[in-house]
């Protein structure tokens, strides 16, 4: 990942990334003091991912890389892909929430 883009982490919010993979299949299996874990299943095969519910965690951006590490094997897409498609969730949340 390039350093530029690992600094742009930071920007999406737990919502933004809760939503979109939501939007992919995967599944809220628990949450723990503000840690949500999620679960996907392809072909018979598990994927997990710790998501922490706030932008206040030190390690906030470490966990949302291992995210996108993880949704390039999923998706079978390079994560820069991945990151574009978060980016563009996120200003379309931010406009959306302009006009509410």
């Amino acid at each position: 990942m390039q350093d530029y883009q690992y600094k742009e982490i930071a920007n999406i919010s737990p919502k933004t990334i809760v939503q979109y993979l939501e939007k992919h299949g995967w599944h809220n299996w628990k949450e723990v003091e503000d840690v949500s874990v999620l679960i996907y299943n392809k072909q018979g095969k598990k994927f997990g991912l710790f998501l922490p519910l706030s932008l206040d965690f030190v390690d906030y951006k470490n966990r949302v890389s291992e995210i996108l590490i993880t949704l390039e094997e999923v998706e079978e897409r390079p994560r820069w892909q991945i990151l574009d498609a978060l980016r563009s969730k996120a200003e379309q949340t931010t406009n959306a929430s302009k006009y509410d």
